[in-house]
């Protein structure tokens, strides 16, 4: 009952704070994702707040994105005239597809389970940011371009909060003050077998055994998770190098947000901006830099000692025969398997058990929703590309970062669903929609793309 009712209010609250501030509200959406699990730990953890409580506050940022969402919309149809792009479109069909296959299964199969509706919610997401994104930086290109710079000087920030947390911490730091094992299990509702109880952190947060000398921790920030610490650097460090003004600020930004994905030991989320970084070199014909720094970090693998450790760690799981580790696992068998699988011509439900190939996230498309989901968000994700290469703008523009998403995710999905994931990838689609416009000409006036922030 108290959960209901904490969660009422908090829906009533999203909703003011909406229709107040309109587009301002973004900065409660990425201060929240950025935060919130570090604040309620702390909270639960001190006996400041309970449990229903903190479970109704976790959904105020998906209740504000959502709000947005639906006010976006009204927006566009209110202010903009013709075809939406050819990506948000197939994002679209994708997200429609997933809701109708949900729909499907919890009528006929049974299938209606909270866990499914956090899935459900999951492949929501992307056409909602995007769209939030694309809508306001057209009308109101000024406060996108105030709004991506403040957001990127702010991750910086909490990019040398996330370093202090890493390095100064005494070993039971989150088990005494942000116990974020029991939060995940209170709150969140995970199973106790991803978490690490006796030092209070998740399960991906466990020191890598190389860099133990460090911390016996990764870096989790505020953010309380690796994984989500990690892929919310890839885009400052992105701007920072490609985008902005090359200053003293920017350059300490840069080492700062380098340093915190570095401690992460978040592999994805690295190579998520090598891979962009690579990519943009190469779109700037700057061939010697791709293959020095390529050199020197493969250099760095093979001779340093902890990162040889580690990396000799990783090769040794792969094989095509016996894979070991979940990583390994899921990149072979969703190869081997995926495809033999009838069931996955539809999808074989929402239930966690369904999945036979772990941490691949175009396994979890398949084995969740189908053969047309996995296939569409493909679609989507080289439509993307191929749109935003015929945008105009050089290679210093924002458009030119965002180009290296899709081709980043094509990648990345092969080690997990990523994404789909609301604090992960917040900043990275954002930054997207910004350099998609709506149609070609607003209501009662032609504008001219070029206007735009990118």
């Amino acid at each position: 009952m108290n959960f209901a009712i904490y969660t009422l209010l908090v829906f009533g609250i999203s909703l003011l704070v909406a229709i107040r501030l309109k587009e301002r509200a973004l900065y409660l959406v990425f201060l929240a994702a950025f935060t919130q699990n570090f604040v309620l730990a702390y909270l639960l953890t001190n006996g400041l707040a309970g449990k229903d409580l903190c479970r109704s506050l976790i959904l105020f940022k998906e209740f504000l994105l959502l709000e947005l969402f639906i006010y976006s919309v009204v927006l566009l149809y209110r202010n903009f005239q013709g075809r939406l792009p050819r990506p948000v479109f197939i994002l679209v069909c994708f997200t429609t597809y997933c809701i109708l296959r949900f729909g499907f299964g919890s009528i006929f199969a049974n299938d209606f389970t909270a866990d499914g509706i956090r899935k459900l919610r999951m492949m929501c997401y992307p056409v909602q940011i995007l769209t939030v994104a694309m809508v306001w930086s057209w009308l109101r290109p000024e406060f996108t371009k105030r709004f991506v710079r403040q957001m990127t000087w702010s991750l910086g920030v909490l990019g040398l909060v996330g370093i202090l947390l890493f390095l100064f911490p005494a070993a039971d730091f989150w088990k005494q003050h942000a116990d974020i094992a029991s939060y995940n299990i209170d709150v969140k509702g995970e199973d106790p077998s991803t978490v690490i109880e006796e030092q209070g952190i998740p399960g991906t947060g466990a020191g890598r055994e190389a860099f133990l000398f460090l911390s016996s921790f990764r870096a989790m920030g505020t953010f309380a998770d690796p994984l989500s610490f990690g892929f919310a650097m890839a885009m400052p460090i992105l701007l920072l190098t490609f985008y902005y003004p090359r200053d003293w600020r920017t350059i300490l930004l840069l080492v700062i947000s380098g340093a915190a994905i570095f401690f992460t030991f978040s592999r994805s989320s690295w190579i998520f901006t090598a891979i962009a970084f690579f990519y943009l070199w190469i779109q700037r014909r700057r061939y010697a830099l791709v293959f020095t720094l390529g050199g020197l970090g493969l250099a760095a693998l093979l001779i340093w000692p902890p990162l040889a450790e580690f990396a000799a760690s990783e090769y040794g799981n792969v094989s095509w025969i016996n894979p070991t580790g979940e990583h390994a696992q899921g990149i072979v068998w969703f190869y081997q398997r995926a495809f033999s699988d009838l069931g996955n011509i539809f999808g074989k439900g929402m239930d966690d058990s369904v999945q036979k190939i772990p941490e691949s996230g175009y396994a979890f498309l398949l084995e969740h929703f189908g053969l047309f989901a996995y296939a569409s968000f493909i679609m989507f994700c080289f439509s993307l590309f191929f749109y935003l290469r015929k945008r105009e703008g050089g290679v210093n523009t924002l458009i030119a970062v965002a180009q290296a998403v899709p081709v980043c995710i094509l990648i990345v999905m092969h080690t997990s669903q990523y994404p789909f994931a609301f604090t992960e990838y917040l900043f990275i689609w954002f930054v997207v929609g910004v350099c998609i416009y709506p149609v070609g000409e607003i209501k009662g006036r032609p504008r001219d793309a070029e206007q735009k922030l990118a």
